[in-house]
């Protein structure tokens, strides 16, 4: 079975920005978004960090808002 893991630490003037994960392909969370291999989540969701990382349920979108963002179309100008 493979493992999510912490892929990359993106860093902005020297700051931590956001943290970018590898979604293994048969987890739990990769069936509730859909299938996607990766997530990035911005720093200000990360509750604590150490051998496991612990985030905001509020950074991972909901089946809700991503299913009306694929289904929008942009404005006409």
């Amino acid at each position: 079975m493979e493992e999510t893991t912490l892929e990359r630490l993106n860093l902005a003037e020297n700051k931590v920005d956001s943290w970018r994960i590898k979604i293994a392909k048969d987890s739990t969370i990769a069936n509730f978004l859909g299938g996607a291999r990766g997530l990035i989540v911005p720093h200000q969701f990360v509750k604590a960090v150490g051998d496991v990382v612990v985030i905001s349920k509020a950074a991972i979108p909901s089946k809700e808002a991503a299913e009306e963002e694929s289904s929008s179309t942009p404005a006409e100008a």
